[in-house]
């Protein structure tokens, strides 16, 4: 019973109400949840929270910080795209598709990471779409426009469903 207040970039809310935020709500009736959207360049300032999720442990080293979850961050395209456009064979091939850039505000839009024997790699990528909102990106390459670059659980169901093809079989994922 009360109030939990909790701090995220707007991405991460647009995935956690997914499926965890309703989840939650349903489970704890009697919480009310607030929500204050965070500027990843403002996470040091965001001081009035019960709760702060972010991606990258704070600057602060007052802060107390866990780590809750990892995610998996893979390639995915739909089988539409592929047609046209052919599949690539290697995440280095990815600079020269038309990639769909999802901005996190925290990492250069532009430089797409992936791991190859074990040594983090990237692959700078240019596309006809850049957006701050996960849903829209992923919304495009379902559509057949491009290339995305999405957390797996973000993917999941549209690769079940068959309107996503996860690429290089999630081989070159990071967590």
């Amino acid at each position: 019973e009360g109030t939990l207040t909790i701090c995220m970039v707007p991405f991460m809310a647009e995935l956690l109400s997914k499926e965890f935020l309703g989840f939650f709500m349903k489970t704890f009736p009697k919480i009310n949840l607030v929500y204050k959207a965070l500027n990843p360049k403002d996470l040091e300032d965001c001081c009035d929270a019960d709760l702060m999720l972010y991606i990258h442990p704070p600057k602060d080293q007052t802060m107390i910080v866990r780590r809750i979850m990892t995610f998996s961050r893979r390639f995915y395209a739909s089988p539409e795209y592929l047609r046209q456009h052919g599949t690539p064979e290697h995440p280095s091939a990815l600079s020269q598709h038309n990639c769909l850039r999802f901005d996190t505000k925290v990492h250069p839009v532009d430089e797409w990471l992936y791991h190859d024997n074990h040594t983090l790699q990237s692959v700078t990528v240019n596309g006809t779409f850049t957006s701050d909102s996960i849903n829209l990106t992923k919304d495009f390459a379902v559509q057949g426009q491009g290339i995305c670059w999405l957390p797996q659980f973000f993917a999941n169901q549209d690769v079940r469903d068959g309107n996503l093809v996860c690429l290089f079989d999630g081989k070159y994922s990071i967590e």
